[in-house]
């Protein structure tokens, strides 16, 4: 009976995203749902390629995902994989159901799994993985995921039904290294970058987790995510298998330290969050067995996702999508801080919103004034236009980290940003746009685009 009801909900759902794709709707989760509607063990009974790889953590994991995807797809690999950052059960369901044909039997080599650091409890113990990786954990949205420790334990929860899985983990981030992970577990971090201590703010993790002293850091990456050790009881960071050193980002290039071995890998960004998801990516190939030489051919060969940084020119400007993933105080603050790093002379949009850019539905606006202004008090910032009905708020918190006032224009709403862009003396416009407005922010670029191509006629 059991089997019966597994194949009444696998060809219904592959009947419904059959017609999904003749109607070119097939980019949603809708054909999972329908599969657990028949069968709520669904993914438990369906077939799984021959390598599973799963992605979670806060910050990153799209990123990532997508990283892992174009290597398999450059080794010729056919690849399962949901473009559309579907990372929840339905959403894994639907993935997987496209993976097997209507006898069940597999015709895919891997499964690339974004994985929802929250939901990941309803997944893992069906999705049989091979590898997970665990990018970070931190604060993100207050009414999501205010609190990291709660995320953390969710996330040990899902480990423990699942301990054959191999786990690769940010050793800098001292949230998952305190987990009692059973797992057989692949750490990776990166060495010190800077010449001076950072001094973020690190209320995600301000003590032990095992005597509740204050922790100690001997540098910090960005905001908790660095070197750390506890005086009292000797809690610290976890040894490395894989640690990143010698960034150099005016040739891109870092180095990449396995025991006695240090090879050469190419940067895909000039961000620190990027050289994080990058190792991450490394330390899963190199675990797979790929020699330096492919890897490091095929990450030349890669790119961050569209959706995540986008950069076009027109007339000598450059014009940079950039997500900034607003809400979250880690995310926006380290994109500031990657702006901030720009030499051009810069014209900076903010279109931030919260909860999919809709006033009735906001939440708590704490993030915003946590979140480190600072990066973008430098001279070559040359104009910043918000965009939003919080830009009151946005111009409060930016005039308390020290942003000159007269810098800072507000707009009516997103669109409304067009008509403050300028073009004089500027080299580079950046547009930071919040994940839930992607297509609005692509809009905007347009607008800015066509602007510019009128300005001078």
């Amino acid at each position: 009976m059991e089997k019966i009801k597994f194949f009444v909900a696998l060809w219904a759902a592959k009947l419904y995203l059959f017609i999904s794709k003749i109607l070119g709707k097939s980019r949603d989760d809708r054909a999972g749902l329908l599969a657990y509607r028949f069968d709520k063990n669904f993914l438990k009974h369906l077939n799984k390629p021959e390598l599973v790889v799963g992605v979670t953590g806060t910050n990153g994991k799209s990123t990532v995902s997508s990283l892992v995807h174009d290597i398999f797809k450059l080794e010729n690999k056919k690849v399962a994989y949901n473009d559309w950052f579907a990372n929840n059960l339905a959403g894994h369901a639907r993935l997987l159901l496209d993976a097997v044909n209507i006898f069940n039997k597999p015709r895919r080599d891997v499964a690339v799994l974004e994985m929802d650091e929250i939901t990941l409890i309803e997944s893992m113990p069906y999705a049989d993985l091979d590898y997970l990786i665990i990018t970070n954990i931190s604060r993100d949205s207050i009414r999501r995921n205010a609190y990291p420790s709660y995320i953390a334990s969710k996330i040990k929860e899902a480990l423990d039904t699942s301990l054959d899985t191999k786990i690769i983990i940010n050793a800098d981030d001292p949230i998952t290294t305190s987990l009692d992970i059973k797992n057989k577990c692949i750490y990776y971090s990166l060495d010190k970058t800077r010449d001076e201590i950072v001094t973020y703010n690190a209320d995600d993790f301000p003590v032990c987790p095992r005597c509740f002293e204050k922790v100690v850091y001997d540098y910090q990456h960005y905001r908790h995510i660095g070197k750390f050790h506890c005086p009292n009881c000797g809690f610290k960071s976890k040894k490395s298998d894989y640690i990143g050193k010698n960034i150099n980002y005016d040739n891109m290039t870092f180095d990449v330290v396995k025991g006695k071995k240090k090879t050469k890998y190419n940067l895909i960004s000039p961000s620190i969050f990027n050289v994080f998801n990058l190792l991450s990516v490394i330390a899963l190939f190199k675990e797979l067995g790929m020699d330096d030489k492919t890897l490091n051919e095929h990450i030349s060969n890669i790119k961050i996702p569209i959706s995540r940084e986008d950069n076009v020119t027109c007339k000598d400007k450059e014009i940079c999508l950039q997500i900034a993933k607003g809400q979250n105080v880690s995310a926006t603050s380290t994109v500031f801080e990657y702006v901030s790093n720009m030499k051009e002379n810069i014209e900076l949009v903010l279109i931030l919103n919260e909860v999919g850019c809709v006033k009735d539905k906001t939440e708590t606006i704490t993030w915003l004034y946590e979140t480190d202004f600072s990066f973008l008090n430098k001279p070559n910032i040359k104009k910043i236009v918000v965009g939003s009905y919080l830009g009151t708020d946005y111009k409060i918190a930016m005039i308390l980290a020290g942003v000159d006032p007269e810098k800072i224009v507000l707009a009516e709403d997103e669109m409304d940003t067009v008509n403050y862009v300028t073009f004089d003396d500027i080299e580079k416009i950046v547009i930071l746009y919040e994940v839930e407005f992607i297509t609005g922010s692509k809009k905007v670029r347009d607008k800015i685009v066509e602007k510019l191509e009128k300005s001078g006629e």
